[in-house]
């Protein structure tokens, strides 16, 4: 039997590399949909300033969100625009600021209605990552298997006398999955 040069791990990279070139599209999709995801699962932590500066105000614990200076910080200044728009949110479900509790309840309803769509969005774009991810995996894995069949296709039939059929078939097939699930 002759002996084969084992694969280096610079050759494999360069094998999967050359694959997920082929599919841009898919990669890039599940790039965006990873990106979104992250924002919508950590966007709600941004709602928690706002509302604890509000709590804060109605107790007479501190200051109402006062408008942030130049050197403000993305928190302050996120946090001065959350409370301005949280009245227009509450609005829609027919709440004004002279309702029960005022501007701090309209905040705290506006915090809720936004946390629940980030959490919705943030479902739909595990989802879509989950869905694009295993589609560009079989689409790798098919790629790999017609790789496979065209070499083997290819080579003389002397080979096919020096090797066991169980090696060739565990080849194509196991190796193959091995690589869908990493």
């Amino acid at each position: 039997m002759p002996t084969e040069k084992p694969a280096t791990f610079a050759t494999l990279l360069a094998r999967v590399w050359a694959s997920v070139l082929g599919h841009k599209k898919l990669v890039g999709a599940a790039f965006a949909f990873g990106l979104l995801e992250a924002f919508f699962t950590k966007a709600p932590f941004l709602l928690v300033d706002p509302l604890m500066r509000a709590m804060g105000a109605q107790t007479g614990g501190g200051p109402a969100v006062e408008a942030p200076k130049d050197d403000a910080s993305f928190s302050d200044r996120f946090a001065w625009w959350f409370q301005g728009q949280s009245d227009a949110i509450a609005g829609w479900f027919g709440r004004d600021a002279s309702s029960d509790g005022g501007p701090a309840m309209n905040l705290v309803i506006a915090s809720a209605l936004l946390a629940a769509l980030c959490g919705v969005l943030g479902g739909i774009c595990i989802y879509g990552l989950q869905l694009t991810s295993r589609f560009f995996a079989i689409k790798m894995v098919a790629d790999l298997r017609c790789a496979i069949a065209r070499h083997l296709l290819s080579l003389p039939l002397r080979y096919f006398g020096q090797r066991r059929m169980c090696e060739l078939i565990s080849n194509v097939t196991n190796d193959a999955q091995v690589l869908q699930r990493a």
